[in-house]
C-alpha cells in the first residue's frame, strides 16, 4: 500500500483529518465516506449523486441532518495528502478515492446492510445484476441472490441466468472452472445510479 493510501485509510479509520480543526474527530465525515466506499464496493462505478449519497449518509450518521451532511462533505473533500481527498467532487455527485475502496478495512454491519438495501431499491434492473455480481465476489451470497432475483423479477434475462447459476452452484458463481469466466464477463457491467 502506498503512503497516500495508508494516509487516507488512517484518516478514515481515526476520523481525524490532518488539515481540519486541529485534527478533531469528525464522525460525520467518516460516515459519508464509508457510505460512498460501501456503495462502490457494492458495484457502483459512477459518481454518486449528492441526493442519493445523502440518503446513504442516513445509514451511517448518528444524527443525519442536511447541515451535518454538508459539513461531512466539506471534511471528506478536503485533500489529505498529495492533493488526494477521501471523496472527490464531480459536479453534483461524489466518489470515494480508489485507494479507500481498495484498502480501507473490510466490514459489513447493520449500516452497510441499510446502504445495500437503499442501493438495490434505487438502481436499474441492469445495475441490480452488477450489484449481485459484486455481492457474490464479496462472498455475500444472500445479497447476490436478492439482487439477481430483483433483476429477474423486473425482466432481466441476465438476472435470471445468474440467479439460476447461483442456485445451481451455491457460492461458486465466479469460479471459472465451474461456470465459465466468459459468461460472467459477458454480463458484468458495473452499476451506476441513473
Amino acid at each position: 500500500m502506498t503512503n497516500v493510501a495508508r494516509n487516507l485509510v488512517d484518516v478514515l479509520v481515526s476520523e481525524r483529518h490532518p488539515a481540519i480543526h486541529q485534527r478533531r474527530r469528525c464522525p460525520d465525515g467518516a460516515a459519508v465516506t464509508w457510505a460512498a466506499v460501501i456503495a462502490f464496493r457494492s458495484g457502483l462505478t459512477e459518481p454518486i449523486p449528492d441526493d442519493f449519497l445523502r440518503r446513504l449518509f442516513d445509514c451511517y450518521a448518528l444524527e443525519p441532518t442536511d447541515e451535518r451532511f454538508q459539513a461531512a462533505l466539506d471534511w471528506a473533500t478536503t485533500p489529505v495528502c498529495d492533493d488526494e481527498p477521501l471523496l472527490r467532487r464531480s459536479g453534483l455527485a461524489h466518489m470515494p478515492s480508489t485507494y479507500l475502496v481498495e484498502h480501507a478495512p473490510r466490514r459489513w454491519d447493520e449500516r452497510s446492510e441499510c446502504a445495500w438495501q437503499k442501493l438495490l431499491r434505487s438502481t436499474t434492473t441492469e445495475d441490480a445484476v452488477a450489484l449481485g455480481i459484486a455481492a457474490s465476489e464479496d462472498g455475500r451470497t444472500d445479497h447476490a441472490i436478492e439482487a439477481f432475483a430483483y433483476a429477474d423479477d423486473h425482466g432481466s434475462q441476465d438476472g435470471a441466468l445468474l440467479l439460476g447459476l447461483l442456485f445451481e452452484d451455491r457460492g461458486n458463481l465466479i469460479e471459472p472452472s465451474r461456470c465459465g469466466a466468459g459468461l460472467i464477463s459477458a454480463v458484468m457491467p458495473r452499476a451506476h445510479l441513473g
